[in-house]
């Protein structure tokens, strides 16, 4: 389905909308504490990595209907997050790994697509949401370091804000956005090399399934 919104669409200020808000605020003080649990574990000898890191990524979506494109959405989304990984249990042939991460990302992106009523509409879309993942693995002493498979679950839960705006059309009509509810639980599995030099290489395989609200 493309962008079903318009007049009778109702604002991001009703019930639903404060709602929206409730799980934002509650979701940014879950990722936050995932983060400071994070940064406490890094205080044990166990731990033998720990990293906080910021990133960016060009984002784009496009829905369509019959192979025609009804919106595209595309721009800039930055993230903050941290990652820890925890050796368990050490034996001589191999360490049991508790790999953790936690991210909060945003960013505001263009909105090209159309109303219910199929009027055309530019305007912009707001994104702000939270990960985190947890992974249990097997690091197998190499000689140039250590193979590290290792398998896990993911949640990803995030907000879709779509703005107010006019159509492009000469009808010139007012367009109401709306807030969307996404989440998506995934699961990951991994062969990591963890060598002696500075190089790292990863392979990674991800199964996600979207549930929309």
């Amino acid at each position: 389905m493309g962008a079903v919104w318009g007049k009778t669409a109702g604002g991001r200020e009703g019930g639903a909308g404060r709602s929206m808000k409730t799980r934002l605020g509650l979701g940014i003080m879950y990722a936050l504490w995932i983060l400071e649990g994070a940064a406490v574990a890094a205080d044990f000898s166990s731990v033998r990595e720990f990293y906080a890191y910021p990133s960016l990524q060009y984002f784009i979506w496009e829905e369509s209907l019959g192979g025609r494109r009804l919106l595209q959405e595309k721009g800039v989304l930055y993230s903050a997050g941290a990652a820890v990984a925890v050796d368990l249990l050490q034996t001589n042939a191999g360490v049991l790994t508790l790999r953790g991460k936690g991210e909060l990302f945003g960013g505001v992106v263009d909105y090209d697509g159309q109303t219910q009523h199929g009027l055309p509409v530019n305007t912009e879309v707001s994104y702000v949401g939270t990960r985190v993942e947890g992974a249990v693995g097997w690091a197998v002493p190499l000689a140039s370091g250590r193979l590290e498979p290792f398998a896990g679950l993911g949640y990803r839960w995030w907000l879709r804000d779509i703005h107010d705006a006019t159509t492009t059309d000469p009808s010139r009509s007012e367009a109401l956005g709306y807030m969307e509810h996404w989440e998506s639980a995934y699961t990951t599995q991994n062969r990591h090399p963890m060598l002696t030099t500075p190089v790292k290489s990863a392979c990674n395989a991800v199964i996600a399934i979207s549930l929309r609200r």
